[in-house]
């Protein structure tokens, strides 16, 4: 079995409350259980999973969250999974599977009680392309009946969903990119919101290029190089609602290199969407990020910054400026790390005061 603790306070910035935070993992042979008080409120998730057969799973899901989003869930489901098709460059594999489920929800002006019977079909299918990628195509089709509240409309309550995600992938050397396409028709009628199942409509497109050369390639000092950059276009946004259909466009660099007993973790992580995109959504954003870990002796050191543009106004400012400390600590054979982290970038940047220092995290974590 394993089992984990977190534990810290947030809320410490002005705008927010101060609250608790204690959360026990624990996970031991198809059994996954999470319970205590979160950032979102109080909450008992329960999970067991029992393999009927070769190809067919059994599953209980139980989860509670008493108040930030107030909604509980019970639900059992039997999936299947049969592979069609198996050759050097092909599968196909389809997988049914059976839920009932039982929920309530707490909305601002309503209850919503219900229990649902859902049936799902996916079906995947794999292709290699022969020098010219890998091709993956993934149906889900649901549907799920919903009795009480068919009874109170005094009609069939049915909500439905078509999903396609096709994926073309192609590595070469050190680059591998990846275009993935993702299209759901759906009538959203579920009595319930995105927490339990209800089903939103997506159209949407994503490309992403990776590149991870070797450290005799790079001719760099660190020993490991990973960059990532790519984009998110959404077809649903509507551009006479000020809504952006250019979602993300980014750049990734995450950079690694050990130095005697020193472990250096760095990433950097810029957004441009704002600049590139004509249309002024709040949602969408560009900003510069960094962050910076270190490692002795398992004593973890932390840099965070971050500068936010505002676009198209010229209203910029340095949003984050992090530092964290997690020194390490022996009792009883047993080693332990209290992590503390600060953010000053109000008093020294944005004309804040000393009360506008915000502590940005605290927890503990207990070391193998």
């Amino acid at each position: 079995p394993e089992s984990k603790v977190q534990f810290g306070v947030i809320g410490f910035n002005p705008e927010h409350d101060l609250e608790p935070v204690l959360v026990f993992n624990l996970a031991s042979q198809g059994l996954n259980s999470q319970f205590g008080k979160s950032k979102d409120g109080l909450l008992f998730d329960f999970g067991y999973t029992k393999a009927l057969a070769d190809t067919v799973n059994f599953s209980f899901n139980t989860r509670n969250h008493a108040w930030g989003n107030k909604f509980s869930d019970t639900n059992f489901t039997i999936r299947g999974k049969h592979q069609l098709l198996a050759t050097e460059s092909s599968t196909f594999t389809i997988r049914p599977e059976v839920v009932f489920g039982y929920a309530n929800q707490i909305f601002p002006n309503a209850i919503a009680n219900d229990a649902r019977l859902g049936l799902v079909v996916s079906e995947d299918w794999q292709q290699d392309l022969q020098g010219f990628g890998q091709f993956k195509l993934t149906n889900t089709n649901r549907v799920t009946y919903y009795p009480a509240t068919s009874q109170s409309l005094d009609a069939l309550q049915w909500q439905y969903a078509v999903r396609f995600q096709p994926t073309w992938s192609f590595s070469v050397n050190d680059h591998r990119f990846v275009t993935r396409y993702d299209f759901q028709m759906t009538n959203g009628a579920s009595p319930f919101d995105g927490n339990i199942d209800r089903q939103g409509k997506i159209n949407k497109i994503d490309f992403a290029w990776t590149f991870n050369p070797s450290v005799q390639k790079t001719q760099l000092l660190v020993d490991n190089l990973t960059s990532n950059m790519g984009f998110s276009y959404d077809f649903l946004k509507d551009s006479t609602k000020n809504q952006s259909p250019l979602r993300s466009v980014y750049w990734n660099l995450d950079l690694e290199e050990r130095i005697n007993e020193v472990l250096w973790r760095g990433r950097l992580e810029l957004q441009t969407a704002a600049f590139i995109s004509p249309i002024d959504d709040p949602s969408v954003r560009a900003s510069i990020t960094f962050n910076n870990d270190f490692y002795h002796h398992d004593w973890r050191y932390h840099l965070k910054g971050q500068y936010k543009f505002v676009h198209p106004d010229n209203e910029n400012n340095i949003d984050i400026l992090e530092f964290g400390l997690g020194p390490v600590i022996e009792f009883e054979s047993k080693r332990y790390r209290p992590y503390l982290a600060i953010d000053v970038a109000d008093p020294l940047f944005n004309d804040g005061a000393l009360t506008d220092i915000a502590i940005s995290g605290i927890g503990f974590e207990v070391l193998k």
